[in-house]
């Protein structure tokens, strides 16, 4: 009985095998999907917050619509009241001369362009008339891209929604 294998044994190794190849090539072949999803899930919490900045932040300094110039980070909250979203008219007007310079936007907004895109839309829904349309002169759409629809109060006395996409 030295040396000899069984059927039993040759079964069991070939089973074995086959289902390790299997079980290895099914995660091989999910991780291409994992790494979108990944990626989706990094351009949808940085679009958030993009967002969030904008419509919850004044910007620094708060009143950088007097001197759009010398702003170092824009935010369109009202500074005189605290109040959740609740936007400036004066300085969507403002981010409107910023945005005829993208490369200007993104540094304002800390933006890393070797790694996603942006465009941000504003659109009066009180008025039905676009605000704001900031995007890159060259468009380069990747595979993902995601949208964040936001809605706030204009002091205006109007409402407006904010579209930042991101990709």
């Amino acid at each position: 009985m030295k040396g000899q294998f069984t059927w039993d044994y040759v079964v069991s190794i070939i089973t074995f095998i086959t289902l390790v190849s299997y079980i290895s090539l099914q995660i091989i072949g999910n991780i291409p999907n994992m790494l979108n999803a990944i990626r989706n899930e990094f351009l949808r919490s940085e679009a958030y917050q993009l967002s969030e900045l904008l419509i919850n932040d004044p910007g620094q300094p708060p009143n950088w619509n007097l001197d759009p110039i010398n702003a170092k980070r824009i935010g369109l909250s009202n500074e005189s009241l605290n109040i959740t979203n609740y936007i400036s008219a004066s300085k969507i007007l403002n981010l409107t001369t910023i945005c005829s310079n993208y490369d200007n936007l993104v540094k304002l907004l800390g933006i890393d362009v070797s790694k996603y895109n942006i465009s941000i839309t504003i659109f009066d829904k009180t008025n039905n008339q676009l605000l704001v349309n900031c995007m890159p002169q060259i468009v380069i759409l990747r595979a993902i891209n995601v949208t964040i629809k936001r809605y706030a109060a204009i002091d205006n006395g109007n409402y407006a929604e904010i579209i930042l996409q991101a990709w």
